[in-house]
């Protein structure tokens, strides 16, 4: 899920690289989305800071893709 959003995110030009994504938009340290890539799920505070930061930033229709998702999942 996180390198479908964080793929958005970079062709929209709001991020540059993961560190960027992991540390502006995860709200976690620079290298959370690369060694995520392999790994669980993102948790709930770490998914809900990233729909804040993805609003913030003008992206509210990712923003919305990604709510509605997690409603779905749950």
């Amino acid at each position: 899920m996180l390198d479908d959003i964080y793929e958005q995110v970079r062709e929209r030009g709001l991020v540059k690289n993961r560190s960027a994504f992991s540390r502006q938009f995860l709200g976690r340290a620079h290298n959370y989305a690369s060694a995520k890539r392999t790994r669980e799920q993102p948790s709930q505070n770490t998914l809900l800071h990233l729909v804040r930061r993805l609003t913030e930033a003008g992206a509210s229709d990712l923003a919305s893709h990604l709510l509605s998702r997690l409603l779905t999942a749950a």
